[in-house]
């Protein structure tokens, strides 16, 4: 995920690639939302998603759908 100013410059970025289920990856991220302070969550699809993006690979019994990502000072 990309973070962009008012013009579409990045800013910043976070989330690891290819697509999986460790922290800081997502597998299809769907909504994100930031708080007022302004920490940042991500919500996704991602027991729906399974089957596309491993299909010969078992869906885990626990998929993370919601991450928050708090600001550092």
């Amino acid at each position: 995920m990309s973070i962009v100013d008012h013009q579409g410059k990045p800013i910043g970025r976070f989330c690891k690639t290819p697509a999986g289920t460790e922290l800081g990856s997502f597998l299809a991220p769907h909504g994100v939302a930031v708080d007022s302070r302004d920490n940042v969550y991500v919500g996704q699809v991602s027991w729906t998603g399974w089957p596309q993006i491993f299909p010969d690979t078992a869906r885990p019994v626990h998929i993370r759908c919601l991450q928050k990502f708090e600001t550092v000072a």
